[in-house]
């Protein structure tokens, strides 16, 4: 009986850290994917732009055949 409690409460703390563990990578996760929308946001803005050359931007140029 206390080897079966033993087992129990060491799988519960093997669980605990696990969890603490999966928490904190859910806080990196989400730091990521809040950089990743910024990164959407910018590329969204820069759809319109046509870069000609370093350092060089026309804002809404007309597509070029």
């Amino acid at each position: 009986m206390k080897e079966m409690i033993s087992n129990i409460l060491e799988k519960q703390d093997k669980l605990a850290k696990e969890n603490a563990e999966l928490k904190e990578r859910i806080g990196e996760c989400e730091k990521v994917r809040e950089v990743n929308q910024v990164v959407k946001e910018e590329m969204e803005e820069l759809k319109g732009r046509t870069f000609v050359g370093p350092g060089t931007i026309i804002l809404d140029a007309p597509a070029v055949l």
